[in-house]
């Protein structure tokens, strides 16, 4: 398909909006698909996707893309499936007038026009590791914000769990699964000559859902030996194909999948003979393959409750006018949350303006906090994992260097040094100035007779100094911001269904959480532009009473302005 943007769109005689009566007409304007068609459609960068289409003109056009687009946020927000889109679509108004096609005589789109699209889209991140989807939604949540005057100097950071559509498996089924579809592959290929010593039999019986259906715990067991035994047999017998046979099982996904399996629930012991022994439960890492359907499914155990699947990072820029999400990341469920700091920081760069981001204790950590000192970004943790460090350490004055240069109870040292290599701070104190120290008792330090010692970090001083800031009236307001990120885990459940993604693989997954993000974005930016316009509307008819009773001479030519300055509102003067 030729890529050519949908930026000269003309308007038909027959247009179904002219069709409509005058009173349909004013529904229409004042429903939702104006309000996106007007704030959201339009904002839609076309000219990004233009690597997923051939240049050459002389090909078949593609449908739209910022169509396509619209269309996506759309079925997110209203939960949809395909079908039901390309219904709604060819029937419903509202979404031609959102998707600007009320000029079109037939509606672009077919049963496989959302779904080609988005296998482009994941052809292109395997190629080049660039999420064009993740790309646009982030440069429209920047738009959003702009238009709100949402600067992004108040950041807030939290995380949810987003389970796989996978089914969760016990050891035996996995085991049985894994090397029953191997053997199916093979049936395929017509290399029924490997499924030798009784392998066939997974070939010729039917599919067991729960091989370990009815089993008391020991039987269970036994039969979970038979079936590691089945796979290693298996996977002798295809290491014994030769040439290009070898090469082609080998990029079978069956075949990576009853790989991974034995690794992850065996081990090989090596000594006078080679042993191979069944991992207990609790030596399986939570890396291992979950379900051979979604093989980038993790296990994690969170508030109490496993979890097979992912983990959603949400980056909320908080100002006046309300809160976009501007960044988000989805990764394997057992990622740290300080990846995502560290992600994260690496994306705000060093901003020239103080920068204040705000996430819970999990995502802290002395070298992040420093790291993100250095960036100028005030990194606040609304609590602090791990040992307590003595607040005193925080109180500690060193100069640009590192060095130590005054102690709290304003004593200076008379020997003071810096070790870059291992960041070590430390200074000498006269003895008898620590003995007249009203705060000797809590100070951290060591020595003799002679002179005392203060050692430590310059993480250990910028956690002493969170620490200390935890109790203060500014970090009580900070939790308040915090916690309000807290509801869109919920809202992103509740009503646009990240939790039910009818997909499975990292990067599937990854571009339907962003179209949920896109639509509650889209959402929040056209219910502000409706408030905006309501408060637009009242001041309007305001100014105009106001115009009745003033006279000619006092009406100033050009424009009479009203308003504050955070909200205002021109309207032109005619005669």
């Amino acid at each position: 398909m030729a890529y050519r943007a949908n930026k000269n769109q003309q308007v038909r005689f027959d247009d179904a909006v002219l069709n409509l009566t005058k009173r349909e007409e004013r529904m229409l304007r004042g429903s939702w698909a104006t309000a996106f068609a007007e704030h959201v459609f339009s904002k839609i960068n076309e000219d990004r996707f233009a690597v997923l289409y051939s240049q050459d003109v002389a090909s078949r056009p593609n449908t739209p893309v910022n169509v396509i687009i619209g269309a996506m946020l759309l079925k997110q927000a209203y939960g949809l499936t395909d079908e039901e889109v390309v219904e709604t679509i060819a029937f419903d108004i509202r979404w031609q007038e959102a998707l600007h096609t009320t000029s079109f005589e037939e509606q672009p789109f077919s049963d496989r026009t959302l779904s080609r699209f988005r296998e482009r889209l994941l052809s292109y991140e395997e190629k080049t590791g660039i999420d064009l989807f993740k790309e646009e939604m982030e440069s429209l949540a920047g738009i959003y914000a702009k238009c709100m005057n949402i600067n992004g100097r108040l950041k807030r950071m939290d995380s949810m769990t987003i389970s796989s559509s996978c089914r969760r498996m016990g050891r035996l089924t996995l085991v049985y699964e894994c090397v029953r579809q191997m053997a199916e592959a093979l049936h395929r290929m017509g290399m029924d000559e490997l499924l030798t010593g009784g392998l066939m039999k997974y070939v010729e019986e039917e599919p067991k859902t729960d091989p370990g259906y009815r089993l008391d715990d020991e039987e269970a067991g036994r039969d979970l030996v038979e079936r590691i035994k089945d796979g290693y047999r298996l996977w002798f017998a295809c290491g014994d194909a030769c040439g290009n046979a070898l090469e082609t099982l080998r990029e079978l996904p069956e075949y990576r999948h009853l790989e991974r399996m034995l690794w992850d629930q065996t081990e090989v012991e090596l000594g006078e003979e080679v042993r191979i022994r069944l991992k207990e439960n609790r030596e399986i890492a939570t890396d291992s393959l979950q379900n051979p359907s979604d093989e980038d499914a993790t296990y994690r155990i969170k508030g109490g409750k496993g979890s097979v699947g992912y983990v959603g990072n949400l980056v909320e820029a908080k100002g006046e006018n309300g809160s976009i999400i501007e960044s988000y990341d989805l990764k394997p469920n057992i990622t740290p949350d300080t990846e995502f700091t560290k992600a994260e920081l690496a994306r705000i760069g060093t901003p020239e303006e103080k920068t204040t981001l705000v996430a819970d204790g999990a995502y802290g950590s002395g070298e992040l906090m420093e790291q993100a000192q250095r960036q100028n970004i005030d990194f606040v943790t609304t609590a602090l994992n791990g040992t307590q460090t003595n607040p005193l350490i925080g109180k500690f004055e060193v100069d640009e260097s590192g060095r130590i240069i005054r102690c709290p109870g304003d004593m200076t040292p008379y020997q003071t040094k810096y070790n870059p290599v291992t960041g070590v701070s430390t200074a000498r104190f006269a003895h008898d100035d620590c003995v007249r120290c009203p705060l000797r008792d809590r100070c951290p330090k060591s020595g003799s007779r002679k002179h005392q010692e203060v050692r430590f970090t310059e993480k250990q001083r910028l956690r002493a100094s969170a620490q200390e800031r935890l109790g203060t009236d500014e970090m009580r307001l900070l939790k308040n911001i915090r916690n309000g990120i807290e509801a869109v885990p919920s809202l992103l459940r509740r009503r646009y269904g990240v939790d039910a993604i009818p997909v499975r693989g990292l990067k599937r997954t990854a571009l339907r959480f962003g179209a949920a993000i896109g639509a509650l974005n889209a959402v929040r930016f056209m219910n502000w532009v409706r408030k905006v316009g309501k408060d637009l509307s009242a001041r309007s008819s305001a100014l105009k009473k106001v115009l009745c009773l003033l006279r000619p001479s006092q009406i100033h030519a050009g424009l009479i302005w009203l308003g504050s300055p955070k909200f205002r509102y021109s309207l032109p003067l005619t005669a």
